[in-house]
C-alpha cells in the first residue's frame, strides 16, 4: 500500500484522477449524471 501511494504522482501524470474515475464508472457500467459528480480541480 505504501508503494502504491508513493507512485500516485507518477501514475496521475499519465492519467488525471477525473479520467481514471470516469473510466471506472464506464468499466463497471455504473450509470451516472455528470451534474452529481465532483467539482473537478485540475
Amino acid at each position: 500500500v505504501y508503494n502504491y501511494i508513493l507512485n500516485q504522482e507518477k501514475h496521475h501524470k499519465k492519467k488525471t484522477f477525473k479520467e481514471e474515475y470516469l473510466e471506472l464508472l464506464k468499466k463497471f457500467e455504473i450509470e451516472y449524471n455528470a451534474k452529481y459528480l465532483f467539482d473537478w480541480i485540475e
